[in-house]
């Protein structure tokens, strides 16, 4: 549950430009913080669409599963789940130098398709981590802040 599956915004909403750098951090999170809620359902992801669930969480729906009714903004326990899991990652030791992708990936050129020539270099992606790290508001090597703990009342 660490993922932020962007693919869909970035190829079915026109307005997202999948080859910025701006505003991709501001979008994994919006998408992890979501996927964060679905998946404390104890629902499969896969058949959320099937099931009517949208990337606009539905109180209705965490009330059906759970009998409770909510109390608190529903992105905010995706928003929860992230960091709660961040700072497990944490204690454990990841930081910066673990968030990387794959080296092939940041050094080689897309072979063919729409977005052929295009590669991930290493500054790019490290301009999109500072970005995401900003918008999680944890601190440039990736450790969730005492301010954001505070604020989910988290330990």
């Amino acid at each position: 549950n660490i993922g932020g599956w962007t693919i869909r915004d970035e190829l079915l909403k026109p307005k997202i430009d999948r080859y910025a750098v701006k505003g991709k951090g501001l979008l994994v999170k919006t998408i992890q913080d979501v996927r964060g809620y679905i998946d404390s359902l104890g629902l499969c992801t896969i058949p959320r669409r099937s099931l009517n669930l949208t990337d606009t969480p539905s109180p209705e729906v965490l009330k059906f599963v759970t009998g409770v009714e909510p109390n608190e903004d529903l992105n905010t326990i995706g928003e929860r789940v992230y960091n709660l899991e961040r700072m497990i990652l944490n204690r454990e030791g990841v930081r910066r130098r673990d968030d990387m992708l794959p080296k092939r990936l940041m050094i080689e050129p897309i072979p063919d398709g729409p977005a052929k020539g295009h590669v991930l270099s290493p500054e790019i992606f490290n301009a999109m981590l500072d970005e995401y790290y900003a918008v999680r508001k944890w601190s440039v090597d990736g450790v969730v802040s005492e301010d954001i703990k505070t604020a989910l009342n988290l330990p």
